[in-house]
């Protein structure tokens, strides 16, 4: 069977293939159905070719000069594992951590998302529950965190410098409420897993979390609140080496979110 080639300026993300220093490939496409193409090939899906699982970022990726390396597919032999597996938003916080830092998509989507796509998906089949949580409202008075009795229509986040300020921030019954999750960086990768579905599916209200867990694709970010914003615990030394509270700024902007900080 001939092939028309059809050149399309869309960027894939390889979870197991590196393209130079990063693992974003220019893809090329050989194929004359158009339709499928689009239904396949929309922002944030997650697709499989052969045994090579790819995230579409569709065009929205900043240096794009830097990403020559070409992936080239028949659409007809693609695998749609997943729509929508990364939200809109998280591609939005994804780009600008790049631009503004000057890094890669490598170094920035690991904290999203694992790299072990395969599974995870064996694990979590990823699906949002219908059921309704109970989304009561996080409030400081003098360093006593506790639940209100407010209603607020969205999840929050509570970020820590370290465990030690958490632990003597916050009773622990709290953090054991169902509604309420804690992101520890020492979880298996099982639980990292668990909580990720969940968080993305807002099966959960209130995050927990110290600096290094405050990436997440989450469902309907409406208050953050942070800790001791001025603690060296902040200041991420790896690539990319991004500064906590500017991401939180960029998170406000993105989500439309509510910002505490204390």
């Amino acid at each position: 069977m001939l092939y028309n080639l059809i050149w399309f300026a869309l960027y894939i993300f390889s979870f197991n293939r590196f393209a130079w220093f990063d693992r974003v490939f220019e893809l090329k496409i050989l194929d004359n159905d158009v339709v499928k193409y689009q239904k396949i090939l929309k922002p944030w899906n997650l697709i499989k070719y052969q045994d090579d699982f790819f995230l579409c970022l569709w065009d929205e990726i900043s240096f794009k000069e830097q990403y020559q390396h070409k992936y080239q597919v028949n659409v007809l032999d693609l695998n749609l594992l997943c729509e929508s597996f990364l939200s809109q938003k998280t591609l939005s916080m994804a780009n600008r951590m790049v631009y503004q830092w000057y890094s890669n998509y490598k170094s920035v989507l690991k904290y999203f998302v694992s790299f072990d796509i395969d599974g995870l998906l064996k694990r979590w089949k990823i699906e949002r529950k219908k059921t309704r949580i109970n989304n009561r409202e996080v409030l400081i008075d003098n360093w006593n965190i506790y639940m209100s009795d407010d209603k607020i229509d969205g999840q929050q986040l509570i970020i820590f410098p370290d465990l030690w300020t958490l632990f003597n921030t916050v009773d622990e019954a709290i953090l054991w409420v169902k509604w309420n999750i804690f992101l520890n960086s020492n979880d298996t990768q099982n639980q990292k897993d668990k909580k990720w579905r969940m968080i993305k599916n807002w099966e959960i209200n209130n995050i927990f979390c110290t600096h290094s867990e405050i990436f997440q694709d989450r469902n309907n970010l409406k208050k953050i609140i942070l800790i001791d914003p001025y603690k060296r615990y902040y200041e991420n030394q790896q690539d990319p080496r991004y500064s906590v509270n500017d991401v939180v700024k960029t998170m406000v902007k993105i989500y439309w979110a509510s910002l505490e900080i204390w």
